[in-house]
């Protein structure tokens, strides 16, 4: 049996596996891959590709496809390669917070306009994302 690139819906999101074809019905395919036996309905399966053994022993599982990130060295706000935009916030947040508390709203989205370069309704956002998570 080859060795096949198959992509799939999972929660909203397209999501691409490599594993090795083991059954094929009318309705299902199953593969094998490295988290174990997948069997599928059809119909839920978007591509399949083929990929040589290398690529199969190289794969580390599920490989999520997105945009390949371009890295801009002009950039103002001090943004460093491999840098995104929330993980700086992020940072910038936990850095002003004092004694374990969070920082004052208003704080918050003037120092994410100011130093990461967000909009008011980004910064708004961000603020209110990353205050969910810093519990």
């Amino acid at each position: 049996m080859s060795h096949l690139k198959f992509e799939i819906q999972d929660n909203n999101q397209s999501v691409s596996y490599i594993g090795k074809l083991i059954k094929k019905t009318k309705t299902r395919v199953a593969f094998e891959t490295k988290f174990g036996t997948m069997d599928i309905p059809v119909e839920e399966l978007k591509s399949l590709t083929p990929v040589s053994e290398t690529e199969f022993e190289n794969s580390p599982g599920p490989i999520k496809e997105k945009e390949p990130t371009i890295i801009h060295q002009d950039r103002p706000h001090g943004h460093r390669e491999g840098d995104s935009k929330m993980n700086r916030a992020i940072a910038l947040y936990k850095s002003m917070m004092v004694n374990g508390e969070h920082p004052k709203r208003k704080d918050v989205i003037d120092a994410f306009v100011e130093h990461i370069g967000l909009t008011n309704a980004g910064a708004s956002t961000y603020q209110n994302t990353i205050k969910n998570q810093i519990k």
